[in-house]
């Protein structure tokens, strides 16, 4: 602050021979502040730690426009092992746009010295060359693009296809195959099922090329899909029954209609989910029997919420009664009754994903927010062994039915008036901390408080109204495993 404010920018940038690193950092940042391109003059510093300032100067925030480029043009010289300067400069050859910088970018994505996590990067700059909006790769900030060739990523890939396949490794093969996609280059069946039926492929890439091909006529391409169902993978059986739910709607399900029981339970459950999507007689029936072989007691409960749903769908006359006849046995004085289809068969996975990205329901938010005394939810880690699963399941839908202590609603009324909400954190003779269910948590002294009173109230929000069923089921196994 004290350099912004009484040097010039020209005194700033002349700190670039500065012997000590420490004040050529400062420096940078004086000029960052500044918004100044006499940034550029530290853009050749032999210190990694103020190379990464000046890049972040350039790059970051409202950015310094003008020495963007000269930001760009590192990217072929650049050897820096560091991930933070390595993303900076893909991302600004993306943001000037220029045909030349496009080209680094497919010629960083194939230099096979590369960082495989760094290659796919690139690969993704160009995915993203003429995406409206543009949200920096970076940091998530909207930007607007500069003026380019909105076709120059896909003509650029299409020219060099062969050669991405064959520098691509198995991490970034998946990248690619997404990234044709995206562009709309046809990569025809046969390649894509070739990589598909590869044992030797990564099981990312093998997925991503099942899922990208087209819609084929050719009874060939069927056949080969229709024996990857034989697969150990999981993945790859639930990758090749929504191929066929999304190319054959009419005849996907008596497609599968004889094999689908041997499959793997994740590859039965996209079978009854897609059923429900699809519109045929058959799907119907097969639905319709699974069901009733639910009330039976001779269906896996795994697959209740499945079924369930899907018949909730399609809402035949048949399925119809037997769904009714699915809700009569559920206990009216259970307040998570109709949730209780989703305490079995969930996938860990998928649930640690629910966790940890979830934008509407932001777990880690409560849960994961510097420890005791320091968050507003409980530390979940060891909570598979220490509750059962009727009690998640009731705490995620009915959270105020079983509070866990000390993380109730506080209400607190200062002798000045105000009042405050939240849960109590640490409590000395002196202060006490109180934690909203949002911002910072703040400390009062005891002898402002007039009246501290208890709610019986969760600060948490009933999950059901956030996330599907299936996502609950989803997070639920993966709670049990911690």
């Amino acid at each position: 602050m004290g350099l912004a404010g009484s040097a010039r920018p020209a005194q700033l940038s002349a700190q670039n021979k500065h012997k000590s690193a420490a004040v050529r950092v400062a420096t940078v940042a004086a000029l960052r502040r500044l918004k100044h391109p006499g940034v550029k003059s530290f853009l050749a510093d032999s210190s990694e730690w103020v190379l990464r300032e000046a890049i972040s100067a350039v790059h970051d925030d409202e950015s310094i426009p003008e020495a963007l480029p000269v930001v760009a043009d590192l990217l072929p010289s650049n050897t820096s092992q560091s991930e933070a300067i390595t993303r900076r400069l893909l991302s600004a050859n993306l943001r000037v746009g220029k045909a030349v910088n496009a080209e680094r970018l497919l010629a960083y994505a194939l230099d096979q010295s590369k960082p495989s996590a760094m290659r796919a990067e690139a690969l993704l700059c160009l995915g993203d060359w003429n995406r409206r909006p543009f949200v920096d790769r970076v940091e998530g900030r909207v930007r607007e693009l500069s003026r380019r060739d909105d076709f120059l990523a896909k003509k650029l890939i299409s020219a060099n296809l062969q050669d991405l396949f064959e520098a691509s490794d198995s991490e970034l093969l998946a990248e690619l195959i997404r990234l044709c996609e995206k562009l709309q280059i046809k990569l025809g069946a046969s390649p894509l099922l070739v990589i598909a039926k590869s044992e030797s492929q990564d099981l990312s890439a093998r997925v991503q090329a099942i899922q990208s091909v087209q819609a084929n006529k050719t009874q060939d391409a069927s056949d080969q899909l229709a024996a990857l169902l034989k697969s150990k993978h999981p993945e790859i059986q639930v990758a090749v029954v929504g191929k066929f739910a999304e190319i054959e709607p009419k005849t996907f399900a008596a497609r599968l209609e004889t094999s689908w029981r041997t499959l793997s339970l994740p590859a039965q459950q996209t079978f009854l989910t897609q059923l429900g999507a699809t519109t045929s007689a058959r799907g119907d029936e097969i639905l319709s029997d699974a069901l009733a072989s639910l009330l039976g007691g001779e269906l896996s409960k795994a697959l209740e919420l499945d079924v369930v749903t899907s018949a909730e769908a399609r809402q035949t006359p048949r399925l119809k009664r037997l769904v009714a006849q699915y809700e009569s046995r559920q206990s009216s004085s259970d307040p998570v009754a109709s949730y209780r289809s989703t305490l079995v068969g969930g996938q860990p996975a998928k649930g640690k994903l629910v966790y940890e990205n979830h934008v509407a329901a932001q777990c880690v938010r409560c849960h994961n927010a510097g420890g005791k005394g320091k968050q507003v939810g409980p530390e979940l880690g060891g909570i598979g062994k220490r509750v059962d699963k009727d009690y998640l399941l009731r705490s995620l839908i009915a959270p105020s039915v079983d509070i866990a202590e000390g993380f109730g609603v506080t209400v607190i009324e200062l002798s000045n008036g105000e009042v405050l909400a939240g849960s109590i954190g640490n409590r000395t003779k002196k202060t006490l901390t109180l934690i909203p269910p949002q911002g910072k948590a703040r400390e009062i002294p005891v002898n402002l408080i007039k009246n501290i009173t208890e709610s019986k109230t969760s600060v948490m929000p009933p999950v059901g109204a956030i996330l599907t069923k299936h996502e609950l089921r989803d997070l639920m196994a993966y709670l049990e495993t911690l």
